[in-house]
């Protein structure tokens, strides 16, 4: 089967197929916003250190907790942005299956990183990668 490049974008207009800027766009989009969103909950969280939560022995625990968890959401919305960036640039295969996969360990994001995945692994949108990738 001769691929044309033309024929992926026509195609796939439904939405489970949509191809793959649509959900890249979307893991992008509601990446960033909870990244925002962990910015101002690691704020809070120095907010009521400083507080005098920080003061008590069980404070002190319950704020590093918080710290190290809101940490660990960030630094996993700033991977997932990136790799939903390769994805809609058709840069990295590897990367937007990584993006699609980490957003699974998130209750938001659940629904689009099976959706990327239902997308990613369609023959069409690997042969598109490829096209991409080789430059032709």
């Amino acid at each position: 089967m001769d691929f044309v490049l033309g024929d992926y974008h026509n195609r796939w207009t439904n939405f489970w197929g949509a191809g793959h800027r649509t959900p890249a766009r979307t893991l992008r989009i509601i990446s960033v916003v909870l990244f925002f969103l962990s910015i101002l909950a690691l704020v809070g969280n120095c907010l009521f250190f400083f507080q005098g939560a920080g003061a008590k022995p069980t404070g002190r625990v319950i704020v590093v907790a918080t710290f190290v968890v809101v940490m660990i959401s960030i630094l996993k919305y700033a991977a997932i942005e990136r790799c939903a960036v390769k994805m809609d640039e058709l840069k990295s295969y590897k990367l937007a299956v990584t993006g699609a996969v980490l957003s699974l360990f998130d209750i938001l994001l659940l629904p689009f990183g099976i959706w990327a995945l239902v997308v990613l692994f369609r023959e069409e949108t690997k042969n598109v990668f490829n096209h991409h990738r080789m430059g032709t």
